[in-house]
């Protein structure tokens, strides 16, 4: 049996040893860094094919969506969005289903005084669960009076019928319920119109089937009819003034369609547009 060299020996442990680092830090460790999606709107894939976590970002404040379930985690992202905008307040969380609002990492936003805010489906479907598992409401109360108090009295829960629109520092933001039971009974996506990105949470991965999460209402039949609601909801149509093309550049560009310019960002796995 041929012997290999102690030099050569030494360097195919400390590879072994910086792959193993490596794949335990993609797994275990702190977030990647924040990528820019467009001029305010932000993701984090926490590890490869994993959790994406989504952020507009203004002068006026940040909206997060959905945070990171663990509490950890969670700490670590609010840490990066400094690296953003290390003055901009966090003033809104926004979670795309109901099971990313029951987490140790969501009552670490509460515990920062962000409004959240839920589809009034995705906030019953969410008090339930709460009940259902503590046997008392912790952490849930409104701003309004489109729902029950819970003991908490900051911060509060923003409850919303079919959508909100926000419009921090003039950017149009549009937090929507999806009309059907989908993949739960309280799916929600956000919108950022003039950037034509969508943040569409779990109700859709590329490339993969539907998972129909049955627990919180998901229902198959209807999950098309959502989908045609998230996709009807993006504009698609070019702006009246073109974009110039800089001066020199012999070849012209492809011409994108609507849908190839529309960015998708799902909870989980890979981002891409609506073709």
């Amino acid at each position: 049996m041929a012997m290999i060299p102690p030099q050569r020996a030494q360097k195919l442990i400390f590879a072994l040893v910086v792959v193993i680092t490596t794949s335990a830090g993609r797994i275990h460790g702190a977030p990647s860094r924040w990528e820019k999606l467009s001029d305010h709107c932000y993701y984090m894939s926490l590890e490869e094919g994993g959790e994406n976590i989504a952020a507009v970002v203004t002068e006026e404040g940040i909206l997060l969506i959905n945070p990171p379930s663990e509490r950890s985690r969670a700490t670590a992202v609010l840490e990066a969005l400094k690296s953003i905008s290390s003055q901009v307040p966090l003033r809104w969380i926004a979670f795309t289903e109901p099971r990313y609002a029951i987490t140790s990492g969501a009552h670490y936003f509460v515990e920062r005084k962000a409004v959240f805010l839920a589809s009034s489906p995705l906030y019953k479907l969410a008090l339930a669960a709460m009940n259902k598992d503590s046997g008392e409401t912790t952490l849930y109360t409104s701003s309004n009076e489109n729902a029950d108090s819970g003991k908490l009295g900051s911060p509060a829960w923003f409850i919303f019928g079919n959508e909100i629109r926000l419009f921090p520092s003039n950017v149009e933001i549009r937090v929507c319920a999806v009309k059907s039971s989908a993949r739960t009974a309280g799916d929600v996506f956000v919108v950022v119109p003039a950037e034509k990105v969508v943040f569409v949470g779990r109700i859709y991965t590329a490339a993969q089937y539907p998972e129909i999460d049955v627990e919180f209402g998901g229902n198959a039949a209807g999950w098309g009819e959502g989908l045609k609601q998230i996709v009807g909801s993006v504009p698609l149509l070019k702006a009246a003034i073109p974009r110039t093309k800089p001066m020199g550049k012999m070849k012209m560009e492809e011409e994108k369609s609507g849908e190839e310019e529309v960015i998708v960002v799902p909870a989980r796995g890979r981002l891409s547009n609506l073709l």
